[in-house]
């Protein structure tokens, strides 16, 4: 009886290895989200396991390479295992990839020249490595050589498809380096290629250092529409306001920073801003508020007490000047304004309080 000829191998789907070479094209541009969605479909296509495996292994490295925070034990691990998996030896470098995992592992180890020495085989392996130069900038920047960290950078973005971190880093080290338009360029780009509120809210910090606050404000509201939740950014956006005079449009800003994380500057703030508009209670709740956390705020006791005063609570004013006179009672950065205090608690007191100076000398004519 004839025999049933043989079914032929499988082969990998052809849309498989489509996105099977997706995925190492967007790894080698650092497009690491789009690299894990390619080989998502590769293996939902039912790409080879092998090819599967090695492309998994190699999107492990690249983000260890992106990574800008520590790394985990067990990423440490993964990085080691992908390493050994894929052949990788220090001795006969051929890849730039792996060469730049060894330079994080390196990193991780505190053996900051063996990083670097690891991260220049990987761009000079492959010039056009995003991922390679910008982890040699950071590691630059972490050891305080700043403007070899802006040549890294710069080598960076000047890659076919830098990222917008690639470019947001740049435009930080521009920032530290005091060229600040090369720096508000370099944030315009980054916000061109992926808007985020990091780089809006780093783009703030430099405009409010430079006191162009309404720029400022645009950039912090941007981010918080990107991330409603981030109090830093509602608190950067209040700070900008009120140094750009528009003090009540900031305080719902600054109220809302302040419910998350009550800083004493920021309670401070927002206490003169009651002030301002001559609402005594809201001035008195927000100065309270920072003393129910520090007693002995100095500036809080004497900002309550000018608050007291206007509602005309004077027994109240005067008891939390009184308070300062006692806490500062040792500070000399207080002088000047025990000072004024002192004449303060003069009038709060009625009688006239004599001047603290020292006796006439004897022999010396007196008033008649």
């Amino acid at each position: 009886m004839p025999q049933a000829a043989a079914a032929p191998a499988p082969t990998a789907d052809a849309s498989a290895l489509r996105w099977l070479d997706t995925a190492r094209a967007a790894i080698r541009d650092g497009e690491l989200g789009r690299a894990a969605a390619a080989l998502d479909a590769a293996r939902d296509a039912g790409g080879p396991s092998a090819a599967l495996a090695e492309v998994g292994l190699r999107l492990t490295l690249a983000r260890a390479v992106a990574a800008e925070g520590r790394l985990t034990s067990e990423d440490r691990s993964r990085v080691r295992w992908a390493l050994e998996a894929l052949g990788w030896t220090s001795a006969d470098p051929k890849d730039a990839l792996y060469a730049a995992a060894a330079a994080r592992l390196e990193w991780e180890r505190g053996r900051l020249e063996a990083a670097q020495d690891a991260l220049t085989t990987a761009v000079r392996l492959d010039p056009a490595f995003t991922g390679g130069h910008n982890a040699l900038g950071l590691l630059f920047r972490q050891t305080g050589r700043g403007v070899e960290a802006l040549r890294a950078f710069e080598a960076a973005s000047r890659t076919e498809r830098p990222g917008q971190s690639v470019l947001n880093n740049l435009a930080v080290q521009y920032a530290d380096l005091a060229r600040n338009e090369d720096a508000l360029a370099a944030f315009a780009r980054a916000l061109d290629v992926e808007p985020t509120a990091l780089t809006h809210a780093n783009a703030g910090g430099l405009l409010t250092k430079l006191g162009r606050h309404a720029e400022a404000a645009d950039h912090y509201r941007a981010a918080l529409v990107l991330e409603p939740a981030g109090t830093a950014f509602a608190q950067a956006l209040g700070e900008s306001l009120f140094a750009g005079g528009k003090t009540q449009e900031a305080e719902p800003h600054l109220l809302r920073a302040a419910a998350a994380n009550p800083e004493p500057q920021l309670l401070l703030r927002l206490g003169a801003i009651a002030e301002a508009r001559q609402d005594a209670p809201a001035a008195i709740e927000r100065y309270g508020q920072l003393l129910r956390l520090d007693p002995s705020h100095p500036m809080a006791l004497v900002s309550i007490a000018r608050a007291y005063s206007s509602a005309g609570r004077n027994d109240d004013a005067r008891a939390a000047l009184e308070a300062y006179m006692r806490v500062t009672a040792n500070n000399p950065d207080e002088v000047a304004r025990r000072a004024e205090v002192t004449v303060q608690l003069a009038r709060l007191s009625g009688p006239p309080v004599a001047p603290d100076v020292p006796p006439p000398l004897p022999g010396a004519p007196t008033a008649p």
